[in-house]
């Protein structure tokens, strides 16, 4: 069993916010000598969760090529991947979120969010609304035509 320090989310889609707590996961492992994992979760088709998880992979692991980047799927939950790590896990949760992990058996490190932190809800309108330098200030990276029209395909599916 591996020694990880890990965080899991939907990320969707992937913003600066989320940057931050990958990089507090891979301070977290340097300091514990532990390896870093980011799980990400696999829901997708409706407003909350426009992008295929391929998508975000894809962007994260551009971030992090150095970071075990999984997924979870439908018969693979986060509570499954976990029990491959040992019992000395960590894992690092937004603050907002540190709550909804009681059910997992590890340390908890919660990193703490400003009130103007970007989130994946104002990512998603500004995407929706076409609006590419706000969507670029939250993100990092550009409004592809792609990626607006699969966010905008969900928002119309609702």
């Amino acid at each position: 069993m591996k020694s990880v320090v890990f965080t899991y989310g939907r990320f969707n889609p992937p913003h600066k916010g989320h940057r931050l707590m990958i990089e507090q996961v891979i301070e977290t492992a340097r300091k514990s000598n532990k390896t870093p994992v980011v799980v990400v979760s696999h829901s997708t088709g409706n407003t909350k969760n426009p992008l295929p998880v391929e998508n975000k992979m894809r962007i994260l692991k551009r971030w992090f090529p150095n970071v075990t980047i999984v997924s979870s799927a439908k018969n693979r939950s986060i509570a499954k991947i976990t029990e491959n790590f040992n019992q000395n896990s960590i894992m690092v949760v937004g603050a907002n979120r540190q709550n909804s992990f009681k059910f997992l058996p590890f340390k908890k490190v919660a990193v703490p969010r400003s009130n103007t932190a970007p989130s994946a809800t104002m990512a998603r309108a500004a995407a929706a609304a076409g609006n590419k330098n706000a969507f670029k200030n939250m993100t990092g990276y550009n409004l592809t035509n792609n990626l607006r029209n699969k966010i905008v395909k969900a928002k119309v599916k609702k």
